[in-house]
């Protein structure tokens, strides 16, 4: 016995083999989807890149302005120091050189004499790390032309130039001096006051 013919397709048969038009809307939507998660990708790329620049630019801000208040108390301190010693109508500065006849490490250094003092040495040297010395003369201050870094040399991590080749001719004419830390909040300055 033979089976009568069919008459039209089984409705599940058109689902399995799928019609040409169908396929291409399945490939037009897996299109679309690439697109919009290769574009959220793309968005989510340059927001990080944007946050880790700004993030860069905020702690550059912050250190340039922490550079900026460590000059200022240094500053503060010199003009301190300067007032403090050579302030009096009875002091007298004058650079190193004139101490001694023999070659200092930093013969452009300014002292402070008392009017009263007729020593060599003065009461003080007007250079960071000299800010709390108090013992009079024939006691040399803790940093003094002797005593400073030479300036003939490189810069040290802990050292840093005043003055430096582009402002003067040769090495001899640097001004070299150590750092002095500030423990609040973080720095360090380093300064001298006088004709250089």
């Amino acid at each position: 016995m033979q089976m009568p013919p069919l008459i039209g397709r089984p409705s599940n048969v058109s689902c399995l083999i799928g019609s040409p038009s169908r396929r291409r809307r399945n490939g037009f939507a897996l299109i679309i989807t690439i697109v919009l998660v290769s574009f959220l990708v793309l968005i989510l790329v340059g927001l990080a890149t944007f946050t880790r620049v700004e993030t860069q630019v905020a702690a550059n801000s912050q250190q340039i302005s922490q550079a900026r208040q460590n000059a200022l108390m240094a500053l503060n301190l010199a003009l301190g120091q300067l007032q403090k010693y050579a302030g009096p109508d009875q002091a007298v500065t004058a650079r190193a050189d004139i101490t001694s006849a023999s070659a200092l490490n930093q013969p452009y250094l300014t002292g402070v004499w008392k009017t009263t003092n007729t020593s060599s040495i003065p009461d003080t040297w007007l250079v960071s790390g000299n800010e709390n010395h108090i013992s009079p003369p024939p006691v040399s201050p803790p940093v003094n032309p002797d005593t400073a870094p030479d300036p003939s040399t490189l810069a040290k991590d802990t050292q840093v130039f005043l003055v430096s080749n582009a402002t003067v001719g040769n090495d001899a004419q640097r001004v070299l001096l150590n750092k002095q830390p500030i423990t609040v909040p973080s720095g360090s300055v380093a300064g001298t006051a006088g004709p250089a």
